[in-house]
């Protein structure tokens, strides 16, 4: 049985995923102000991956250009959440917009921002799948069958896939670099201080209260280290579900934590695992439906 054959998924559920992806870049949209970026020199923006294709310095020239920019990237996040057609060329089109917003977002600073990893990559994985077969403007074709079929799972299953890949390379970058000493030193605590006396939009410093209880550094250790176990083996959860309900039972504490206590919050992470990973997006299609005959229905329980 290959990796997809578990990951028969119906119509619905991919419009889920597709709501929520698109609702997520809304909100990070309508909270990013493009403007502000015409202020600085150009030699400020430093792009990396395929954003150093952008003409970014072009767009960074106008305060105008900009909030144009991000104006119809959000129109067209709006156009996605509602699927209307053409939908992959409408989408395609949201996609880039959204490239360029994020990249010009994170082309200053001095450390790679990964944060809105998972909701780029779902974003550009469904612009590219039938996502608009269900739960998206009326359609003149007759209705797509609402049954499981790996045509409308396997782009879960890649977005799945990509997630949980860069839980693992995140891990395993920490354990290269940082070998075990990480788990035993200071480095929580440092990252925890640093983070909290830094300037952020966080009504608390939980991050200080370590230094004057460092009795629970061992336990933040302890912790530190199960977590690092299961991001490093985070792709298992595509196939294993007594794993994955243990790694869900690990990461989403884990960003919880870094919440409280490094004011770091992936909060688009866990709506994403939400819908991947948990019976979510059954149920906001109405449950599991009567399997109908479909070429491409596989007849296997959900994971």
């Amino acid at each position: 049985m290959s990796g997809t054959d578990c990951w028969s998924r119906r119509p619905t559920e991919l419009a889920v995923l597709r709501i929520v992806v698109f609702t997520i870049w809304l909100v990070l949209l309508a909270n990013m102000d493009l403007s502000l970026f015409a202020d600085l020199p150009a030699e400020a923006l430093r792009p990396t991956g395929l954003v150093v294709l952008l003409p970014l310095d072009t767009l960074a020239a106008s305060p105008h250009l900009l909030t144009a920019v991000r104006l119809v990237a959000m129109i067209g996040c709006v156009a996605c959440v509602v699927g209307v057609r053409p939908w992959r060329g409408i989408a395609a089109t949201t996609v880039v917009l959204l490239l360029v917003c994020d990249g010009l977002a994170k082309s200053v600073g001095w450390y790679a921002n990964h944060a809105q990893f998972a909701p780029l990559v779902a974003a550009a994985l469904l612009a590219a799948a039938p996502s608009a077969d269900r739960l998206s403007l009326p359609r003149r074709a007759p209705a797509v069958p609402d049954v499981s079929s790996l045509r409308h799972g396997a782009p879960m299953f890649a977005v799945a896939l990509l997630v949980t890949l860069s839980y693992s390379l995140v891990a395993a970058r920490r354990i290269f670099e940082g070998g075990g000493s990480v788990f035993v030193d200071h480095s929580i605590l440092e990252w925890s201080v640093l983070r909290s006396l830094e300037d952020h939009h966080y009504p608390w410093d939980f991050g200080l209260v370590l230094l004057e209880n460092q009795w629970l550094l061992p336990l933040m250790a302890t912790g530190f280290a199960i977590t690092t176990l299961f991001e490093l083996l985070s792709p298992l959860a595509l196939h294993h579900r007594r794993f994955r309900v243990a790694w869900l039972a690990v990461v989403i504490p884990f960003h919880f934590g870094t919440l409280i206590l490094m004011n770091i919050f992936f909060w688009e992470n866990l709506l994403i695992l939400a819908v991947l990973f948990t019976a979510l997006p059954r149920l906001a299609g109405g449950g599991r439906s009567r399997e109908a005959s479909d070429p491409d229905t596989v007849a296997r329980p959900m994971p």
